[in-house]
């Protein structure tokens, strides 16, 4: 029974991923008319995900709305011109940017 009490809070805390909060650009900042572009997004590839580095690609891409996906997480195969999706892997870097 020990066991079990020290076994199920390590596995709730093993299952939790914490992802940056989305961060919100004011339009004046963001270059063009909130249309999303790939064009420089790969200088993010490899560094650690934050706020910060969220707002710098979305100012270098020209989105409206970022969304950070997390390893294995599921995602809708809808296609958006204003969204940058973020992919992060399990240390929490960016693996890939795109837009849609």
């Amino acid at each position: 029974m020990n066991r079990l009490l020290v076994l199920v809070p390590a596995f709730l805390l093993s299952a939790c991923v914490i992802f940056p909060v989305p961060v919100t650009v004011p339009a004046a900042q963001i270059a063009g008319g909130g249309e999303c572009r790939n064009e420089g997004l790969e200088r993010f590839v490899g560094q650690p995900a934050s706020q910060q580095m969220g707002a710098e690609m979305q100012r270098a891409s020209g989105a409206r709305v970022l969304q950070w996906v997390g390893q294995d997480s599921a995602v809708t195969m809808d296609y958006r011109i204003e969204r940058l999706r973020v992919r992060l892997d399990r240390l929490n870097r960016v693996e890939s940017a795109r837009c849609g």
